[in-house]
């Protein structure tokens, strides 16, 4: 919403304000959590799309791989080779 002016945002859409579908980083079910990290890290995002054959299925947070890495408790190293689930 940066690129608004704020008198705009009451008439300013959805689709005018996201990033379109092509320019994000998505993971899939079966991927390697190290392998989805660069992608979740991709233009300070928040958050990935998991994706299984075209579809939506959830998706993956900051806050999801530390609760996870926490669950764990280990040390990063330790649940690094993990497959988001």
């Amino acid at each position: 919403m940066r690129a608004v002016p704020r008198e705009d945002w009451a008439r300013t859409t959805v689709g005018q304000a996201m990033r379109p579908v092509e320019r994000l980083a998505v993971a899939r079910p079966d991927q390697a959590l190290t392998q989805a990290l660069p992608g979740l890290a991709q233009d300070g995002g928040e958050l990935m799309p998991v994706v299984d054959g075209g579809r939506l299925v959830g998706v993956l947070t900051h806050a999801d791989v530390i609760q996870y890495l926490h669950a764990r408790q280990g040390s990063p190293s330790d649940a690094a080779g993990q497959r988001v689930a």
